[in-house]
């Protein structure tokens, strides 16, 4: 037998194990080589990129910019401007492109008038929150309000995804500034691509940056909800007394945006104590830098009849201001009082009261001197004038004194319930809760007027003084004795009734001392509000009193000055004798 061993025989399926084992060593194989590759390809590219960094000079890395306030930076969603473009010039060329929606030169290319390039450059202003324009009517306020909308829709002052709207007094008043926008796209071809507008609802919206207009009425529950960042206030005017519930909500409501703006653009108010008017006064006597105020108005001592006054204040004149209707309304006005009233307010822009009221708000002004307190403690004659409201109203009493050149100072203290006060400041139309705030008005708690704590007022305010009178309405008079017993104090009380008899005297006394600039109230506001509320009657003899201009005024601070004015100055030495029961 042979030693040599004989080849094992491979059974089919062993062999088919070994090959698929050495197929799968050569993939794995295959598979490191490409990993191999595709990692040295990594590596090389690295080093490539590395290399050229380092032949490259190295530039200075930007830190990251810090959060810096809005001013001098572009707010948040504004339309970016062309290279090298400015806002304002972007505004004027915008305005410019635009076409005038009425009047004379209808479908002309717009030419800006001088108010309204400064009203550009302050909405341009990033500083400025605030813009009133206070110019006579035709002068192109309504149409300019319309373009300023349309730019902050679908021009540059636009904002992606912002509202923008307009209010006014009345219905039609809103839909104005609307139509006015519409007959605007219609007239210029290339805007009707970028706006779409439902006139049922008096709403535009501006297509490429998803802007939403809207015209709101006096319907001040509608503007509650609302984040504006643009707002045009039209004819603010026409808000009689010191608060409106629509300015109110829509001013308050700018409060989640980034510097937005207000646009208040009307003719003037017809009083001093009017919203308007104290928002120009305020913002004229404070210098407010975050109020642009452009205000066109012939002086209240000018020539009334004269063209160089009716061109300087009036922007549009001879433009499309028709001269000759101008003239025409100046010789109505001379002719008749009545057209003088409004020739005065709308054509000059002036604040003329309409009616026969008390006094004119030039000639109240004229006396609005500093009251000298001393006056009323170094022993010479002091009188008083208290007049008792009824229990919801206002309970006045006003002291005067004359200094040595005869000028009659008027110390005015005014009380009024707590209960129920905010909604008598807005049927009054009167700013109670400021005036409480600024110790103008003494507000008593209660429902009505506690004459026990006027008694107590009262006798501290007139301690150190040689009370001469105090004139008295007869109204409420034996309730205020009475609580005169409880507290032991005695006042020199003369009764005056608030007839014609009585009443015209005294007033005619006041109206002279005024006239000859002879009474110092110091501006008193309250008092004021109640003088800007006051209109005269006569009676068939010529005879005067002074009664409401309207049944929500109140007038008791100015009827106790006329009881204490005119008692200093027609009454009988040691009239009044010391009240005591």
């Amino acid at each position: 037998m042979s030693d040599a061993t004989e080849p094992r025989h491979i059974p089919r399926w062993e062999r088919a194990a070994q090959s698929k084992l050495r197929a799968a060593e050569r993939r794995e194989i295959a598979r490191a080589e490409r990993e191999a590759e595709r990692a040295k390809v990594k590596a090389d590219r690295a080093a490539l990129r590395e290399a050229e960094r380092a032949a490259k000079p190295q530039r200075r890395t930007k830190a990251p910019a810090p959060h810096v306030p809005f001013s001098g930076r572009t707010p948040v969603g504004q339309v970016p401007l062309r290279p090298g473009a400015t806002l304002f010039g972007e505004m004027v060329a915008y305005m410019e492109s635009l076409r005038i929606p009425e009047g004379p030169l209808i479908g002309q290319q717009w030419k800006l008038l001088g108010y309204q390039i400064e009203a550009l450059k302050a909405l341009c202003d990033p500083d400025v929150r605030r813009i009133i324009i206070s110019i006579p009517r035709k002068s192109g306020k309504s149409a300019f309000a319309a373009a300023l909308m349309l730019a902050t829709v679908a021009g540059p002052l636009a904002r992606i995804n912002s509202q923008v709207y307009s209010a006014a007094r009345s219905r039609d008043q809103a839909s104005l500034v609307f139509n006015l926008a519409v007959k605007i796209s219609n007239l210029t071809p290339w805007l009707r691509e970028e706006i779409r507008y439902t006139e049922s609802r008096k709403v535009i919206k501006g297509l490429r940056y998803n802007v939403e207009y809207r015209a709101l009425s006096a319907d001040a529950q509608r503007a509650h909800g609302l984040s504006p960042v643009f707002v045009i206030h039209d004819e603010l005017g026409q808000v009689k007394g010191q608060g409106d519930e629509l300015y109110d909500a829509l001013e308050t409501a700018f409060g989640a945006q980034e510097a937005p703006k207000s646009l208040i653009i009307s003719t003037q108010a017809a009083e001093d104590t009017d919203l308007l008017s104290t928002l120009l006064d305020d913002a004229i006597s404070s210098g407010d830098s975050r109020t642009k105020v452009i205000l066109y108005a012939a002086d209240l001592n000018a020539d009334a009849h004269s063209e160089a006054v009716w061109k300087r204040c009036h922007p549009a004149y001879g433009l499309f201001r028709n001269p000759a209707e101008f003239k025409e309304a100046s010789d109505r006005a001379k002719r008749l009082p009545s057209a003088e009233l409004s020739f005065r307010r709308y054509y000059l822009n002036q604040r003329i009261v309409g009616g026969t009221g008390f006094c004119t708000p030039a000639v109240w002004r004229s006396n609005a001197g500093t009251v000298v307190t001393d006056l009323f403690t170094d022993g010479r004659p002091v009188f008083g004038g208290l007049d008792l409201s009824a229990k919801q109203d206002l309970t006045a009493l006003v002291l005067t004194t004359e200094d040595n050149e005869g000028n009659a100072h008027c110390l005015v203290r005014s009380w009024t319930p707590a209960n129920t006060l905010i909604e008598r400041a807005t049927r009054d139309r009167a700013p109670y809760i400021a005036w409480r705030d600024m110790g103008l008005l003494t507000v008593i708690t209660g429902n009505s007027v506690d004459l026990d704590y006027v008694v107590q007022d009262v006798s501290k305010m007139t301690e150190n003084m040689n009370l001469s009178s105090v004139a008295y309405d007869r109204w409420r008079i034996v309730e205020f004795q009475r609580a005169m017993q409880r507290h032991g104090l005695e006042l020199p009380l003369k009764p005056v009734g608030q007839g014609y008899r009585d009443m015209s005297p005294r007033i005619e006394a006041v109206t002279e001392l005024l006239l000859n600039e002879r009474v110092r109230h110091g501006g008193h506001p309250v008092l004021t509000y109640a003088a800007s509320s006051a209109t005269l009657t006569r009676d068939p003899a010529g005879n005067v009193k002074v009664d409401k201009s309207r049944p929500s005024c109140r007038i008791d601070p100015l009827v106790a000055m006329i009881m204490a004015v005119g008692e200093m100055r027609i009454s009988e030495p040691d009239a009044g004798l010391p009240f005591v029961i």
